[in-house]
């Protein structure tokens, strides 16, 4: 693998050049990490996902409201027909009457109800947690089509470099072929067929260009962006080995959005008949206040009464228990089966993932030796050519066979790279 690398920076940084007929207007030399961000803050369904949550924390902080005390404040205006006056003569004057006004305020603290309170807190915290899952998964959902789309980008990116290399030794090719047609070593034939392969290889370039210019298009449109905002990227194939298939299935489950949030899900369930099994329990509540009766004539001011005590309800509702007790457990049963699918999809495609990146890598190290004999090759065939010790035609043969092995070694970097970061996006769970 080191020597892997070694070879592979040598070889790039021999062919690193600028590119040419990219005119796109947008951004420049964008990397992978900057392209992540600017899909996730403008992507729709992020959005949304987010708005999830907060509505997830709005319902946790209502449930919460249940452990802090409640104020009752009451008035009762009461019309009462007279029941003592005083008569003089033909007149009668009332005594005790109405409006009678009562006002009371009264505090109270639930201090039990067979721990429907604190589940009902855990259940809503834990709903926050699974949305929060939730919005990770359809993130990575996000982050994975931008991996995808900038590692198509640096393939063609790579593309266009490797066949301005084969335009350079065409036209070079051409030179050597002018120069001895002109000296009169070499028909002008074999010169003709010099120009000819000139001609492909700029026309495989300006190909090369197109679908260079068409992935860009394609990584904007996967970043929320218009087409044409991106110009060039900056990155290359390099990548960490991948570890043993065990160890990534393991850190998987333990980072995959998915498994977080069926394991929310279960602690609900299990929370929920928790909830459902105190339907029925006793709620106790501690209560203090107190009460003014005002009586506008007897005695002439009001009445002040303080009330502080322990008040019990305890209510029986038959078939409430059992009806909650079956719908919890039938979501618990639910919840668990989707864990046991999601662990199997994601074992699925990590070993599918994890295959295609030892084929790709053992492909990878096979072309990267063939390349580098195809090219010495092709250097050795350009050399016998100007000595004509060779004929176009067996010049021709070197190049068509360094440019097919060209093409293989790319096409297996893309597949080892795409596999890498499926496998990193399978198990991480996140950019």
């Amino acid at each position: 693998m080191n020597y892997f690398k070694r070879f592979f920076l040598v070889f790039f940084g021999f062919v690193l050049f600028p590119l040419v007929g990219i005119n796109a207007q947008g951004l420049k030399n964008l990397t992978l990490k900057q392209a992540i961000n600017i899909s996730l803050s403008s992507n729709p369904e992020i959005v949304a996902a987010r708005a999830l949550v907060e509505e997830k924390q709005g319902e946790e902080m209502e449930a919460k409201s249940a452990v802090y005390p409640s104020i009752l404040a009451k008035g009762t205006l009461t019309l009462l027909n007279p029941t003592l006056s005083a008569s003089f003569g033909l007149f009668a004057f009332p005594i005790d009457t109405s409006p009678n006004f009562n006002t009371s305020l009264q505090f109270q603290y639930l201090i039990y109800n067979g721990g429907i309170r604190e589940n009902t807190i855990k259940k809503a915290r834990l709903s926050v947690s699974s949305q929060k899952y939730f919005s990770d998964s359809v993130k990575l959902q996000k982050v994975l089509a931008v991996k995808e789309a900038f590692l198509l980008v640096l393939f063609n990116k790579f593309k266009v470099l490797a066949a301005r290399w084969f335009l350079n030794s065409a036209e070079a090719n051409e030179s050597t072929a002018e120069q001895l047609y002109k000296t009169g070593v070499q028909p002008r034939l074999i010169f003709l067929n010099a120009k000819i392969r000139v001609r492909e290889a700029k026309e495989k370039l300006s190909n090369a260009e197109a679908d260079y210019k068409k992935s860009l298009d394609n990584l904007a449109i996967s970043m929320g962006l218009k087409p044409g905002e991106v110009e060039s990227i900056h990155g290359n194939f390099i990548e960490d080995p991948i570890q043993p298939l065990n160890r990534l299935l393991q850190e998987a489950y333990q980072n995959r959005p998915e498994i977080k949030q069926d394991d929310a899900e279960i602690q609900k369930a299990r929370l929920q008949i928790k909830i459902a099994n105190a339907a029925q329990a006793p709620s106790l509540f501690l209560f203090a206040g107190g009460s003014y009766f005002t009586r506008p004539f007897i005695p002439f001011f009001p009445v002040f009464q303080e009330e502080a005590g322990l008040e019990a309800n305890w209510s029986f509702e038959f078939g409430k228990k059992n009806g909650r007790l079956k719908q919890a457990k039938s979501a618990l049963a639910q919840v668990e089966a989707k864990l046991k699918l999601d662990k199997e999809s994601i074992a699925l495609q990590l070993s599918t993932a994890y295959i295609d990146a030892l084929e790709a890598h053992k492909e990878v190290l096979s072309y990267a030796q063939n390349l580098r004999e195809s090219r010495e090759s092709f250097e050795d065939a350009m050399a016998a050519f100007a000595n004509n010790l060779i004929s176009s035609s067996q010049l021709d043969e070197t190049l068509d066979l360094a440019n097919q092995t060209q093409i293989d070694y790319l096409q297996a970097l893309y597949r080892y790279n795409e596999a890498l970061a499926r496998i990193s996006s399978y198990v991480r769970g996140k950019p």
